[in-house]
């Protein structure tokens, strides 16, 4: 379940340094806008975020998190009054998205979970129906309604919706689940989108439909991990996007580290050329390979600290585009790439965040567009069309924030980022890019398949890029059980190539085949996807990529005629892309095949 707790303070002084006690024989498998402090015998102590640490005078904050296997009780804040505890807030009733495939006769059940954020011991009573969206009641699903009862102490309920099967290809459909008349409690959320996964392939699907296989050259892989435009295997890409752009403090596209980008010297360069570094040797790459088409990704986790100013006014997106359209011109780029992590909220603490993010962020792109278009007009290239992409999440909390169908007819394509759905920030194990839902997992709408159809309620199927980590998350502190720590708790950080928790795929594959007995290899069917659990360094588990896995996903991107695969990052893979251990050479085999990029 999903708890949320509210903090107040009635009081007429601020409250700094707040910490919330309570007691929960269960496990907590995520936390947001707060971090656990300490958890002694299921006595939970939890202390808020930096940013909402204080509260005003009059003033509340909440934090939330998922758990399972109890009922939090006691709940006050620490160093209340003895005798007079926090009074705890109404709760919250709400309802979450689901997804379900609608199989191929029969009906399939999809499944809405309605949760309570905390018990209580009144009664809680809501109504519920169901309403069209895009599928219709009938044909496509059995209409339903009633009444949900929450008895004293219960917190989840389930509202099951009969899905009919059928073989036809069409596009993904949803209903919404409607909640009302609700009492003993308070909305949180009073709808739910349920969408039904369509699971026929498409007939006009075929490995011709020019596919996209796109990877992320990261600017820093030059210097430890010795990775170089060189070493890209550029034959069996399509697109190049190079990582990472930066915005300063004047709202303008600027270069990160401008000696890795246009300033170290290569075999061949001469000491007095204008341009040398990464942005000369992709220009150079280009040239023996011709259908290769380069862009500038602009952001990432960790520079998108001003993307909310740049998208705040007409003046400044008119500034920021300027700049973006010249920053390619120069250096000779085929597009933009914006990596905005993320508006409205998510990101790093010291990003600006705006409630109007998300339509700010229609508007930038939109006039990126414009000013590219212009370009196209006046750059003298026949028929020369610049890109223009996005790099969008996976997780249902974060897509929210997204206006994809205000944003769609701007942009070639969405880079759906499809991975870092669980690692070492979480206190248990799960899959960081499991293709499909698996029992026992921390949050059932964390999977691949959930964010596609997402994005497939907004978007044409051909624009949405799905993306393969070319890395693993680990854990360590992860106890040995049956299934391999699979949904287990963890107490960090695990095993890493340049960093904690972090490690390559190339670094996966040596250590199975150096040491197979210590690092045994499991497979989940449900996810599709593979895991690894060692007794090594006090019980490590790995979730990552491997050609089995990839191999559903590229017969997923082929069923629902996605519009290709996209690969973070490039440095990370096994360096001979022809090994068939490599990520990027299968999916070059199937979604390629003679389409692959000519070589001069």
């Amino acid at each position: 379940f999903n708890g949320d707790v509210t903090v107040n303070n009635p009081g007429s002084t601020p409250l700094s340094g707040w910490q919330v006690e309570f007691d929960f024989p269960g496990t907590i498998s995520s936390i947001w806008s707060a971090s656990v402090v300490s958890n002694t015998a299921g006595h939970y102590v939890i202390k808020g975020a930096d940013w909402n640490a204080n509260i005003a005078a009059g003033g509340a904050t909440s934090f939330g998190f998922t758990a399972s296997g109890g009922t939090p009780t006691n709940l006050a804040l620490v160093g209340a009054t003895p005798g007079q505890p926090t009074q705890p807030a109404t709760p919250k009733l709400s309802v979450a998205n689901t997804v379900v495939q609608e199989g191929n006769g029969g009906t399939a059940d999809m499944v809405f979970n309605v949760s309570l954020s905390a018990p209580t011991e009144e009664v809680v009573t809501v109504n519920y129906r169901t309403e069209d969206f895009t599928a219709t009641a009938g044909s496509d699903y059995q209409a339903a309604q009633g009444v949900l009862t929450f008895a004293s102490g219960e917190t989840a309920k389930q509202v099951r919706i009969k899905i009919n099967g059928d073989t036809t290809y069409e596009t993904n459909e949803s209903l919404i689940l409607v909640l009302s008349g609700i009492t003993g409690a308070e909305f949180g959320t009073s709808q739910g989108v349920g969408l039904i996964s369509n699971d026929d392939v498409n007939p006009n699907a075929t490995v011709e439909d020019e596919y996209r296989v796109v990877g992320y050259f990261a600017e820093w892989g030059i210097y430890g991990r010795d990775y170089h435009v060189a070493d890209i295997p550029a034959d069996k890409l399509t697109h190049i996007n190079y990582a990472f752009a930066d915005i300063n403090n004047s709202g303008e596209v600027v270069l990160f580290d401008s000696f890795a980008a246009v300033e170290k010297a290569y075999p061949g360069d001469t000491w007095d050329q204008a341009l040398k570094g990464n942005f000369n040797q992709l220009s150079k790459l280009k040239e023996q390979n011709p259908g290769l088409e380069t862009l500038i990704a602009i952001g990432g986790w960790t520079l998108s600290d001003n993307f909310s100013d740049v998208a705040l006014t007409a003046a400044s997106r008119e500034k920021f585009a300027k700049s973006a359209v010249e920053f390619i011109t120069t250096y000779g780029f085929d597009g933009i790439d914006l990596d905005w992590e993320y508006p409205v909220s998510g990101g790093l603490p010291n990003n600006s965040y705006r409630p109007q993010d998300s339509a700010n962020y229609v508007l930038l792109v939109q006039e990126i567009r414009r000013q590219l278009d212009l370009l196209e007009q006046t750059d003298g290239i026949d028929g020369k069309e610049y890109l223009l992409t996005i790099a969008g999440p996976a997780g249902y909390d974060k897509v929210a924030n997204f206006d994809l169908a205000g944003m769609e007819p701007y942009l070639d394509w969405f880079n759906l980022m499809s991975y870092d759905l669980a690692g070492a920030w979480d206190n248990q194990t799960g899959h960081q890019s499991g293709l499909y839902p698996t029992t026992g997992s921390a949050n059932a709408l964390y999977n691949v398949d959930h964010a596609v159809n997402l994005y497939l309620q907004q978007v044409d199927p051909a624009k949405v890029v799905l993306g393969s980590p070319l890395y693993g998350r680990s854990w360590t502190g992860v106890p040995n059980t049956a299934d391999g720590g699979l949904f287990d708790p963890a107490t960090g950080a695990g095993l890493g190539t340049f960093e904690p928790g972090v490690i390559d795929y190339w670094h996966i594959m040596d250590l199975v085949a150096q040491q197979p007995n210590l690092y045994k290899v499991y497979w989940d069917e449900q996810a599709k996807a593979p895991y690894i659990y060692s007794t090594a360094n006090g019980g490590t588990f790995i979730t990552y990529e491997n050609p089995q896995s990839l191999q559903y996903k590229l017969d997923y991107i082929k069923s629902l005629g996605l519009g290709g695969v996209m690969f973070w990052e490039l440095d990370s893979d096994v360096r001979d892309s022809d090994d068939p251990r490599s990520l990027i050479g299968l999916a070059a085999r199937e979604l390629l095949g003679d389409q692959e990029t000519d070589t001069v």
